[in-house]
């Protein structure tokens, strides 16, 4: 059956190259190359762990991240899920962070850092809606439920029944699905999502 999605597209692709660069990232040692069967499986770690902790087809979830291997999971596993992403540029002062958040009524938020993770708790009273956030490094977590880590995401969902929840999920993602909402720079006005 020919792909109608980006989530058929991306299935097909881990499936038919395994063994093929998908992405490069920098590390301390240099470049390091990730293949499409790395990267489907991250992928399915991620949006299982999302899986468990309560994401839902047509949540929504917020990204402050720069570029780096952990977004682009968090996206196509958002993706997977049939949820929409709402990436926001790392340099967003606090209030800008917020108005995205909440205006995407975005359930979870996946953030790069302990800095980017302070901006979202400086505005926590105003974001009702926001369940989860779960930060990619440099936090050793806490005693706060609404913070975890990104390792943490991923062992959530090593539970017994999360390749079959995993699965089905992707079976049922739609060609007319919201995938991203990227809001415009707000020069004239409050950021608004397109």
């Amino acid at each position: 059956m020919a792909a109608r999605t980006i989530v058929d597209r991306f299935i097909e692709r881990v499936r038919s190259q395994p063994d093929r660069v998908a992405l490069r990232a920098r590390s301390a040692d240099g470049w390091r190359n990730i293949t499409w069967a790395e990267y489907g499986n991250s992928v399915r770690r991620a949006a299982k762990g999302l899986i468990a902790i309560g994401f839902s087809p047509g949540d929504k979830m917020s990204l402050l991240s720069l570029n780096r291997p952990e977004w682009h999971y968090a996206d196509m596993a958002c993706l997977t899920m049939r949820g929409a992403q709402a990436p926001i540029y790392v340099t967003n002062s606090p209030e800008q962070v917020s108005h995205v958040i909440a205006d995407s009524e975005s359930r979870f938020a996946i953030v790069e850092n302990k800095g980017q993770l302070d901006k979202v708790l400086e505005v926590r009273s105003k974001l009702p809606l926001l369940e989860r956030v779960i930060v990619i490094e440099g936090y050793e977590g806490g005693n706060d439920d609404l913070v975890m880590t990104w390792d943490e995401l991923l062992s959530a969902g090593d539970g017994p029944d999360g390749d079959a929840r995993y699965d089905e999920a992707v079976a049922s993602v739609r060609p007319e699905d919201l995938a991203t909402l990227v809001y415009t720079s707000g020069t004239t006005g409050e950021p608004k999502g397109v």
